[in-house]
């Protein structure tokens, strides 16, 4: 229950802010998606994924609208049956900010650092 009210405030919160209110939300990461995802390397880890493909949509379309498609997938999979998890998000984060702080400034440098990135002392802590 806890995860669901958390994703649902975050969702509000995003209807709310400006930049959420603008129609092209999230409209490039969307375009860019199944591109992205294409260049996923093989890995059976969740977070890497949410990583990866946050950071290299951050890359086409900048770090607001490579969030917003983060959260609101997870929005979706509360009400589909996806596995909504705020990790998720924190793991699009991480991706976000290997973009920002230019540690990841190609698809290949997302891939490598997300998949390198070590996710057994991954935590919530800090969101």
């Amino acid at each position: 229950m806890f995860k669901q009210t958390t994703l649902v405030i975050i969702a509000l919160l995003m209807v709310m802010s400006s930049s959420f209110a603008n129609e092209k939300v999230a409209l490039c990461s969307i375009f860019h998606a199944k591109t992205v995802k294409a260049k996923l390397l093989e890995s059976s880890n969740d977070k890497y994924k949410h990583c990866a493909v946050s950071c290299m949509l951050a890359l086409r379309c900048g770090a607001v609208d490579s969030l917003n498609i983060g959260i609101l997938k997870e929005v979706w999979d509360m009400f589909t049956p996806g596995d909504a998890d705020i990790k998720d998000i924190k793991a699009d984060m991480i991706g976000i900010e290997m973009y920002l702080t230019k540690i990841a400034v190609s698809d290949k440098e997302c891939n490598q650092r997300c998949i390198e990135y070590d996710w057994k002392k991954f935590k919530l802590e800090n969101l």
